[in-house]
């Protein structure tokens, strides 16, 4: 009976020790001071026109992605992106399968892009090939929380954070190739899943030398 009861606390310590805040209101590490387009009324995409347009809009917005989206070849979406929240309704995907240079990519946030939320969208990209081809995300953004989303074989890369950008929270976040990558690039990697990369050069940094970026449960 004593071991049973010692076994019983054991489980229930570690159960208590691993739990993990699935649902998060609001971001938590470097990104906290996120909010995106606040309390604005949301508006809903189901295509790749609207969807650019609401971006590229200079007023807060809160963005709801619904059904598959499909980015034509050669027109990433490649936006100075201030005070929006992109969210996907069920199934919500953001699609490029081009691949090619400068076809592929998905959502490039340029420099002087801030506070900036994108939360449970699939990205899916054409797969591994390397060619300096664009990325499903790059960001070069301050104050940014990309949370329950899923990235997909990224032609250069799943999601780059370079440039400027800072606070940033990547939380309950999943990285994947699923598909085999394509050798012969004239950048000279014949595997070239390289998923995640923070800065380009060493003279790519924030302006303190320093990214503050939080990877939480991916």
């Amino acid at each position: 009976m004593k071991q049973n009861l010692l076994l019983l606390f054991f489980l229930l310590s570690m159960s208590s020790l691993f739990a993990q805040n699935y649902y998060m209101e609001s971001p938590e590490g470097f990104g906290a001071a996120t909010t995106g387009g606040g309390s604005s009324t949301p508006v809903t995409v189901t295509t790749y026109n609207d969807l650019l347009a609401e971006i590229k809009s200079k007023s807060p917005a809160v963005i709801l992605i619904s059904g598959i989206i499909t980015i034509p070849s050669g027109e990433p979406i490649h936006e100075v992106v201030t005070n929006k929240t992109l969210l996907g309704l069920p199934g919500a995907k953001l699609v490029n399968e081009n691949q090619s240079n400068p076809g592929a990519g998905i959502l490039s946030l340029k420099p002087g892009s801030d506070n900036v939320i994108i939360r449970n969208l699939v990205f899916v990209g054409p797969g591994a090939y390397d060619i300096d081809g664009q990325d499903n995300l790059t960001a070069d953004c301050t104050n940014l929380w990309v949370d329950h989303c899923e990235f997909q074989d990224g032609q250069d890369g799943n999601f780059d954070n370079k440039g400027k950008t800072d606070n940033v929270t990547i939380s309950w976040c999943k990285f994947t190739y699923l598909k085999a990558p394509k050798a012969g690039g004239s950048g000279g990697a014949d595997d070239h899943r390289f998923s995640n990369l923070i800065g380009s050069n060493k003279n790519d940094s924030p302006a303190d030398g320093h990214y503050n970026i939080t990877f939480k449960n991916c």
